[in-house]
């Protein structure tokens, strides 16, 4: 069953707040939800403390723009709703 969204979430060194963003979406109303943590390199405990979360990481460059890490996310094989 295809989620009713994807959430793409361009990241880097976000171990200060990325706790609080996942939490943050699972308590919205929306439970079925596919979280996209595209992390750009973080050299912190960003994806340590994501994977504690029910989303799917991808590494991305960490000279892409931020547009390209959400084309990321959001690419077909990653997420079924797509562009």
């Amino acid at each position: 069953m295809k989620p009713s969204c994807s959430i793409v979430i361009r990241a880097y060194n976000e171990e200060k707040h990325i706790v609080r963003l996942l939490t943050g979406i699972q308590q919205q109303t929306v439970q079925d939800v596919q979280v996209i943590l595209v992390d750009s390199g973080s050299t912190d405990r960003t994806v340590e403390l994501a994977s504690a979360f029910p989303v799917q990481i991808v590494t991305s460059s960490p000279r892409n723009s931020p547009s390209a890490g959400r084309s990321t996310g959001g690419s077909p094989p990653l997420s079924p709703l797509g562009w």
